[in-house]
C-alpha cells in the first residue's frame, strides 16, 4: 500500500511504501532518503515536520522530528530531519543545473559527522541511506566552513538590531524597519559598530547573508529586538535571529538582549523575550535613554574584556607560584643529594632558588591582593543589583560563583535560581527555590516555575496535536487551562481543526459536517474565517455530485454534508440545502428556475421537479393545434397516460419520465433493455407549472406548447 509523502526538498508529492528507503521526486528530480512509512499517522507527522522546515520554521520542525524519534527511536529520517533543522537547511534551486542544493540559515562550528543526530541517523540507516547521508553531510560541512571562513574576517559588532523589514501582505516596508533605522542612526553617531540588515546587507546577495548574520550574532554584545506587533516579533526570520542570540547568551553571560516595542503591549511579546527588561520607545526621551544604556553596556563589556586579560595574567602568575613550590620540593630533594655530593653544591643551588623566589613572590602577592579586591567589587556590585531587583545584571557581575556562594549562600542560590528561570530551565530553577525554603519570594517562584512548565507543556501539546490522540490531548489542554486559569478558546480552536481535518481525511463527511455546524453555533467568527478559503472546494464538489447524480441518494447525502460545511450565506448554499431537504413546494421550485442566476441551480431544480412529476403533471394538457397529453394517477398509485402526439407504435408498454424530462417507454416482458434511441417518446421542457413544451422523437420535427386545462 502506497502513501503520499511530501518531498523534503521541494514539497512535491512522492508516493512511498514501507519497503522504500530511497526515492526520487518527480517534481524536482532529487534523490533522497525516505522514512519507513508503516502508518498513516507517521506519514502525517513527517509531512507536518517537512512543511515546517520548508517554511524555514526550524524550531517547530525540530520538535516535530523529535516527536517522531520518541515514537520510533530507530527511524533514521527523524534524526536526519533534526540535524537539518539544527543547521537551518533549506533546499533551493540552482539556476544553472536546476537541481535542489542545500543552503544553511544557521551556523554550527561543530562538524556534521560529529553531530549526535547524524550518528543516530547513520546508525539506523541501510547501506544506501548511509551513503546519501555521508554525501549530504560533506556538502553541509563545506557550506558551514565557507560561512565560518567569511565570518571570521568580519570585524566584531557592538550591537545587532533585529526587526521585520517587509510586511507579508502589502510587501511594503514596516514601521518596525523605520524605528530600527532611527535607533541605528543614533548608535552609529556614538561610534558603535551596529548590524542593521537594511544597510549592512545592502550589497550582499540573499544566499550569502548567513556568514554576516552569524558573525554579528556571535560578536555583538547587545541585541535590540524591535517590534510593533507580536506577529512581527514572532515572524520566522526575526524569531530565528533572536532565538540564536539567546543561545549565544548561554555561553556568554555578558551578552544582553533588549526588546524595543511601540504601539503594543509588552505582554504581546513571545514568552522567551518577555522575561527581559524591555523599552517602550513611544515614551518621552526613550530613544535617548536606550542609546545611553546600550553605550554603557558596550563599554562595560569592553572593560570586562580588559578584566579578563588581567584575570588571565593572575592565573598565569598563580601557575608560576605552583611551579615555584614544585621547585622548592625539587630543592629539598637536591639538598639531600648534595649532602652526598657536597655541601657547597647544595648551598649554591639553594641560593639560586631563593633569588628566583624573591623575584616572583612580590608579584604574586600583589596579584593576589588585586584579585581579592576584584572579587570584593564583584560581590558588592552583584549584591547591589540584586537589592534593586536586577537579578540578571547581578548574575552577569559574578566573576567567581564559588567565591560568591561562600560569602552569601542564600543570595547566590536565589540569583542563580532566577537566572535559570529566565533561561527557561524551570525544573532546575524550581529545585533551587525549594532548597531556599521561605527565603525572599521563593515560594512564589516555585508556583511560577510550575506555571511556566505547564505553559511549555501546553505549547508543546498545541504544536503536536494528532487526530489519533486528539481526545487525550484535548483533555490535557483543558486541564492545563483550568490549572492556569487560561482562556480555552485557542486550545478549543486548534483541537477543532485537527479533529475536523481528520474526519475529512477519513472522508467521513456526515460526521465532519455535523461537528463543524455544532462548533459554529458558539464560534461563528472563527469558523467563518477558518472555512473562508476551503468552502469553494466543498461547494464545487457538491454541485458536481448534484449535477451528475442527483437521483442517487448516497451522492445527495454527500453533497448535503459538503454544503452544510459551507457558510449558509456563501453563494447559493442555503437554497441548495433547502432543495435537498425538500423544503420547497412545486410552485417555489418553478420560481427558483426563473429567479436563480446560477445555471447549476436551474439544472438541479429542473431535475428535482421531474422527480416530483406526480405532484403537478396530473391532468390534461392541450395545444392550440389540437394535440393533447393526459396524466392520471389511480387510487392504487398506478399512473396512466393518453395522448394523440406523434409517437412510436407500441403495445403492452410501460413508461417513466426521467429527471431530464424525457418520456420513455419500456416493455417489461423484454429481458434486455432496448437502445435508448428506440425507447424515447417525448422530450418535455418546463416553462412553468401551467405550461410545458414537448418535442416528439418519432419525426424529430413536431414541437408544440401544451397548456394545462
Amino acid at each position: 500500500m502506497s502513501t503520499i509523502l511530501k518531498c523534503k526538498m521541494c514539497g512535491g508529492d512522492i508516493s512511498v511504501n514501507a519497503d522504500m528507503s530511497v526515492g526520487t521526486c518527480q517534481y524536482c528530480g532529487s534523490t533522497m532518503t525516505l522514512p519507513r512509512i508503516d502508518t498513516d499517522k507517521k506519514a502525517r507527522l513527517f509531512n507536518h515536520a517537512n512543511q515546517y522546515r520548508l517554511n524555514c520554521e526550524f524550531d517547530k520542525a525540530f520538535e516535530a522530528y523529535h516527536m517522531i524519534s520518541e515514537e520510533d527511536e530507530t527511524e533514521p529520517e527523524a534524526y536526519w530531519g533534526m540535524l537539518l533543522s539544527e543547521y537551518g537547511v533549506e533546499y533551493v534551486e540552482d539556476p544553472e543545473t536546476k537541481k535542489r542544493i542545500p543552503t544553511c540559515h544557521r551556523t554550527i562550528v561543530k562538524p556534521v559527522k560529529s553531530n549526535t543526530h547524524y550518528e543516530l541517523a547513520y546508525k539506523y540507516a541501510d547501506t544506501e541511506g548511509k551513503l546519501l547521508y555521508q554525501d549530504e553531510a560533506e556538502v553541509i560541512d563545506g557550506i558551514q566552513r565557507k560561512i565560518v571562513s567569511i565570518s571570521s574576517k568580519e570585524e566584531p559588532y557592538d550591537v545587532f538590531i533585529c526587526y521585520k523589514e517587509t510586511d507579508d501582505d502589502t510587501k511594503e516596508r514596516t514601521t518596525d524597519s523605520v524605528i530600527a533605522q532611527e535607533i541605528y542612526t543614533e548608535l552609529d553617531k556614538m561610534g558603535l559598530k551596529v548590524f542593521f540588515s537594511r544597510i549592512t546587507l545592502a550589497d550582499k546577495l540573499g544566499a550569502d547573508y548567513e556568514p554576516y548574520i552569524y558573525s554579528a550574532l556571535r560578536s555583538a554584545k547587545v541585541m535590540l529586538v524591535v517590534g510593533t506587533t507580536g506577529e512581527n516579533v514572532n515572524s520566522t526570520w526575526v524569531r530565528n535571529e533572536w532565538k540564536r542570540f539567546i543561545q549565544f547568551m548561554s555561553d556568554d553571560s555578558g551578552k544582553v538582549i533588549i526588546p524595543v516595542y511601540k504601539a503594543m503591549d509588552a505582554y504581546a511579546l513571545p514568552d522567551e523575550l518577555s522575561r527581559f527588561q524591555g523599552q517602550d520607545i513611544e515614551k518621552v526621551g526613550a530613544l535617548q535613554d536606550l542609546v545611553f544604556s546600550v553605550s554603557k553596556i558596550v563599554k562595560r563589556e569592553e572593560q570586562a574584556e580588559q578584566n579578563d586579560v588581567l584575570n588571565s595574567l593572575i592565573k598565569e602568575r598563580l601557575e608560576k607560584e605552583k611551579k615555584q613550590k614544585e621547585w622548592e620540593q625539587k630543592k629539598s630533594s637536591a639538598s639531600k643529594a648534595a649532602k652526598k655530593a657536597g655541601i657547597i653544591l647544595a648551598a649554591i643551588a639553594g641560593c639560586i632558588l631563593l633569588v628566583i623566589a624573591a623575584i616572583n613572590i612580590k608579584e604574586v602577592i600583589a596579584e593576589k591582593i588585586a584579585y581579592k579586591e576584584k572579587l570584593e567589587q564583584s560581590y558588592e556590585k552583584a549584591k547591589s543589583f540584586a537589592e534593586k531587583g536586577q537579578y540578571e545584571r547581578a548574575y552577569t557581575n559574578i566573576i567567581d560563583e564559588e567565591d560568591f556562594q561562600k560569602r552569601d549562600p542564600n543570595l547566590y542560590k536565589y540569583i542563580k535560581a532566577i537566572h535559570l528561570f529566565s533561561s527557561g530551565d524551570y525544573n532546575s530553577s524550581k529545585q533551587m527555590f525549594e532548597e531556599l525554603g521561605d527565603y525572599a519570594d521563593s515560594n512564589e517562584y516555585i508556583k511560577k516555575c510550575d506555571n511556566e512548565s505547564s505553559l511549555a507543556t501546553y505549547n508543546n501539546l498545541l504544536s503536536g496535536l494528532t487526530y489519533e490522540e486528539i481526545d487525550d490531548q484535548a483533555k490535557q489542554l483543558e486541564d492545563i487551562c483550568k490549572e492556569l486559569e487560561m482562556d480555552e478558546t485557542e486550545a478549543h480552536n486548534e483541537v477543532f481543526k485537527v479533529r475536523f481535518e481528520g474526519l475529512l481525511e477519513e472522508e467521513n463527511y456526515t460526521e465532519a459536517s455535523e461537528y463543524l455546524v455544532t462548533y459554529r453555533y458558539s464560534n461563528e467568527e472563527f469558523v467563518k474565517e477558518y472555512t473562508k478559503t476551503k468552502q469553494i472546494g466543498w461547494y464545487n464538489t457538491a454541485l458536481e455530485l448534484l449535477d451528475k447524480e442527483f437521483d442517487d441518494s448516497t451522492s445527495r447525502e454527500e453533497a448535503y454534508s459538503l454544503l452544510r460545511m459551507c457558510h449558509p450565506t456563501y453563494l447559493e448554499t442555503s437554497t441548495l440545502l433547502n432543495i435537498i431537504e425538500g423544503n420547497y413546494d412545486v410552485e417555489q421550485l418553478f420560481s427558483l428556475i426563473g429567479d436563480s442566476t446560477h445555471v447549476s441551480i436551474k439544472y438541479i431544480v429542473t431535475r428535482l421537479i421531474w422527480l416530483y412529476a406526480d405532484r403537478w403533471l396530473v391532468g390534461t394538457w392541450k395545444s392550440s393545434e389540437g394535440y393533447y397529453f393526459t396524466y392520471q394517477v389511480d387510487g392504487d398509485g398506478t399512473v396512466n397516460t393518453t395522448y394523440n402526439l406523434p409517437a412510436l407504435d407500441t403495445t403492452n408498454t410501460y413508461f417513466y419520465i426521467s429527471y431530464d424530462g424525457i418520456y420513455y417507454i419500456y416493455d417489461k416482458a423484454d429481458t434486455a433493455t432496448p437502445p435508448e434511441s428506440q425507447r424515447r417518446m417525448f422530450k418535455f421542457t418546463l416553462f412553468n407549472s401551467k405550461e410545458i413544451a414537448v418535442r416528439c422523437f418519432k419525426d424529430s420535427k413536431t414541437y408544440v406548447v401544451l397548456h394545462k386545462q
